[in-house]
């Protein structure tokens, strides 16, 4: 399959990673500092080069996390920005999944 193809298609040098996420705030923590932990969580994410898409429920965000764009390593750059999330006011836990193809899956349902 030629370079063009597998562009098009997400294969092979140019095949795009991601996983789940849950993080967890202390109970009433989010709630009384909403702005501040937005700010932080989200700006973490753009620091280590990735995106996420996803909710929040109360205390707890459920999403999935993607790169940006093809250049950022995610073996290298998932466990730091993990610990960068671990190290956030108010962050109880932080739990993430594999590595999955963010085109391909697997999924879960």
């Amino acid at each position: 399959m030629n370079k063009r193809l597998r562009k098009k298609k997400h294969l092979g040098e140019f095949r795009e990673s991601g996983f789940h996420i849950e993080v967890r705030y202390e109970p009433g923590y989010f709630e009384s500092h909403e702005t501040e932990c937005f700010d932080r969580f989200l700006g973490e994410f753009e620091n280590h080069g990735f995106e996420t898409g996803g909710g929040w429920s109360n205390d707890t965000y459920d999403g999935y996390v993607s790169v940006r764009n093809s250049r950022v390593a995610i073996d290298v750059q998932k466990p730091n920005l993990l610990k960068k999330l671990r190290q956030l006011s108010g962050v109880a836990a932080v739990n993430a999944g594999e590595n999955v193809d963010s085109w391909y899956g697997p999924f879960e349902d």
